[in-house]
């Protein structure tokens, strides 16, 4: 009878713990889906600032691609210092 409600904890406590990753494995997704979006944005805006100065490199295009790069980054760390 031990074993059984022993078994029975394990099992709610697995479950448990199943419950909580797939609420990470949601949030993270929701996090991505944001980054993307606004990693987006930055791409649409910087376009028509490309386009003005034909090939000349704009300190404001290298702001943008930095930001886009930390944005990126802050994901990559943000999902791999959950595990």
């Amino acid at each position: 009878m031990q074993r059984i409600v022993a078994l029975e904890k394990s099992s709610q406590q697995q479950l448990n713990k199943i419950n909580l990753l797939q609420a990470r494995v949601d949030t993270l997704g929701e996090d991505k889906a944001l980054l993307e979006g606004k990693a987006h944005k930055l791409q649409e805006k910087t376009k028509p600032l490309t386009k003005e100065k034909k090939g000349s490199f704009s300190s404001f295009g290298l702001v943008v691609v930095a930001s886009s790069f930390f944005v990126f980054y802050a994901y990559y760390c943000l999902v791999f210092s959950q595990s």
